[in-house]
């Protein structure tokens, strides 16, 4: 083997010297020189670091602090079916304070310029608020709801006020105020009880949800979703720099069917009365009016009763039980079940006053009677005497069956009552309830504990004997809109299932037959034609084609109940109107000339309005008519 040149020979066991392999000590001084100008350069970043540039460092790492925070998403707006303001969103801001490295001292002299500033004095009332927070990052609200006028001294003078941040949010306000307080409902706090439950779908702990009505029964809809925002604060917690990390996301506006201006009438009309007025389009089932009093404000909605007792199980006004005896107005039942069991509407009855049952005597409103009386007649006058032959010759169940086939007895499925929350009224079950023949008379006029309705049963009821028969859900949501005015075209509901939004929902059809509504339809148009018609204080045009029925309830109290539905026009109808006023006495006196009222409006052809005065209340009034 030839040794390389400039290497001497070694022997097998002799260890190599530095003479031996010149080369290698080359590379060494290389990679030793290499390391050593590393190490300078280093250290030359080093000094700067630390000696140059490290007073500098170390107050900008002192004196920042970065924190995720959330913006607060506008609520969507709810407008009447003209885009006219129910429930919208008023621009607000909020006063915070963070004690982040800043002393008792300066803490309580910043909160009273604080109070001085916006104008409360109750704010130094929060500096130990302030001064206890834990952990010391978060911040403490010295005041919310500010209007701009209020929070312009602060924004001025917020370089002076260590620890303190203004936000912008939004606050709920409903122009109408108890006008449409029982459609719109109003938001609050998340309940206690429902905590957990919303904190799983992503809400914050201080957010805003709907608590009744609209609010409550739309909110997936009406619920913005909030952003994020990432804030640079000083070591004294003044707000240096913002980013946004996520966009805020406006909640949807809702379109109701309602007509703000018939609305207005609506409640305007009932006055100092307790009752009820509701209107519905018979042809959709979507609701144009629905007002009752004593309502509430949802601008203060610790101040009156908040849940709306037109359609929902809480009866406020009198605490009797969930529901309304109809009176008169559920004679359509009774005449529905007759005609299908096969009685004649020409048949004459004669009506003296009085029918027995036993030794009880059962009174027809006209207590000397109608004489001889056939459908026809017994409609217009609404003859008791009547109606219990018809409600005692065609028994319990075939009574009770045509009241469930009406709709009575269970919820509607009204848009704007959540899962559980809708009055189903009640309607006796003869294979439970033990049924008396005079329990039967007694409901065959409306009357009694058999029969108890809703004033949305009763207008849907009435749409489907004018609109041919069907049932159709009563609806509130017109049409939807994103923020960026889209629309959305279905929802779902609260068992998962999806559907069109705006449109008509037909529920079934009435067990009757065509010549059997035909027949009640034109016993009802003669109710307020006929000059003895009991429908003839309403004074309605005879132009408006009204047809119609009156009811007077007995309710245990002194004076009864007064009901008045109607709908025109009727040879094509495309209004049903419910009147009921508590306690008012006859059906036709009170509640009649209030839905002319609104027929009037709906017409295009307003009335002076007539408001039933406050008055004493008026003599007993035979039950039933």
């Amino acid at each position: 083997m030839i040794a390389p040149p400039n290497i001497r020979p070694q022997e097998p066991d002799e260890v190599p010297t530095r003479d031996d392999v010149p080369f290698v000590q080359g590379r060494l001084n290389i990679l030793l020189l290499l390391f050593s100008l590393a190490m300078i350069l280093f250290g030359m970043r080093m000094y700067k670091l630390t000696i140059l540039e490290g007073p500098d460092r170390r107050r900008e790492s002192e004196e920042n602090f970065l924190r995720e925070e959330s913006i607060a998403a506008p609520r969507g707006r709810i407008l009447d079916r003209y885009g006219r303001p129910l429930a919208i969103n008023r621009t607000v801001f909020q006063v915070e304070m963070s004690p982040f490295n800043l002393g008792a001292n300066e803490i309580t002299s910043t909160v009273a310029a604080v109070a001085k500033l916006v104008g409360k004095p109750s704010v130094n009332q929060l500096a130990n608020a302030v001064i206890r927070k834990r952990p010391r990052e978060n911040s403490v609200t010295l005041a919310g709801g500010l209007t701009l006028d209020q929070v312009l001294p602060l924004l001025e003078e917020r370089f002076q006020l260590p620890g303190v941040t203004v936000h912008t949010s939004y606050e709920r306000v409903y122009p109408e105020g108890e006008v449409a307080g029982g459609v719109t409902g109003h938001v609050g706090g998340i309940p206690e009880s429902e905590l957990d439950s919303f904190l799983e779908r992503g809400y914050l702990r201080d957010e805003m949800v709907g608590r009744s009505n609209a609010e409550r029964t739309f909110e997936s809809i009406l619920r913005g979703t909030p952003g994020i925002e990432v804030v640079k604060r000083d070591h004294v917690g003044r707000t240096r720099a913002r980013s946004l990390s996520k966009p805020v996301q406006p909640g949807d506006t809702i379109y109701l069917t309602l007509d703000l201006g018939m609305q207005r009438l609506a409640q305007a009309l009932l006055g100092d009365w307790r009752g009820f007025i509701v209107a519905m389009d018979p042809s959709d089932g979507g609701v144009l009016a629905m007002a009752y009093n004593p309502g509430y404000d949802p601008n203060y909605p610790t101040r009156g009763h908040q849940f709306n007792p037109i359609y929902q199980k809480t009866r406020p006004i009198n605490g009797r039980f969930s529901g309304f005896a109809p009176g008169s107005t559920f004679k359509i039942v009774t005449a529905a079940a007759g005609l299908m069991a096969g009685f004649s509407p020409s048949e004459y009855i004669n009506c003296g006053g009085y029918t027995t049952l036993g030794k009880t005597k059962f009174y027809c409103d006209q207590r000397w009677g109608h004489d001889d009386e056939n459908f026809s007649d017994a409609m217009t006058h609404s003859c008791n005497i009547y109606f219990y032959t018809w409600g005692r010759r065609v028994g319990p169940t075939a009574l009770t069956n045509m009241a469930r086939g009406f709709g009575f007895g269970a919820p509607t499925g009204f848009e704007l009552a959540p899962p559980g929350t809708e009055n189903p009224g009640h309607v006796a079950r003869p294979d439970v309830d033990e049924i008396y023949p005079g329990s039967v008379m007694h409901m065959a006029i409306g009357q009694g504990e058999m029969i108890a309705v809703s004033p949305i049963q009763m207008a849907r009821a009435y749409a489907a004997i004018c609109n041919g028969g069907i049932l159709m859900r009563p609806r509130i949501i017109d049409r939807i809109r994103t923020a960026e005015d889209e629309p959305v075209t279905e929802i779902e509901d609260a068992d998962g299932s999806r559907r069109d939004i705006g449109i008509a929902d037909p529920q079934g059809k009435l067990p009757l037959s065509g010549e059997a509504r035909r027949t009640i339809t034109d016993g009802l148009f003669r109710v307020t034609h006929d000059p003895t018609g009991t429908g003839r204080h309403g004074a309605f045009p005879p132009e408006w084609s009204v047809a119609g029925k009156t009811g007077t309830a007995q309710t245990g109290r002194k004076t009864p109940d007064g009901w008045f539905v109607c709908y025109a026009p009727a040879e094509a109808p495309r209004i049903v109107i419910v009147v009921l006023v508590e306690e008012s006495g006859h059906g036709g006196a009170i509640a009649a000339p209030l839905a002319r009222q609104i027929l009037a409006y709906w017409h295009g052809k307003p009335e002076p309005a007539i408001v039933p005065p406050p008055r004493e209340a008026p003599g007993p009034v035979a039950q039933g008519n």
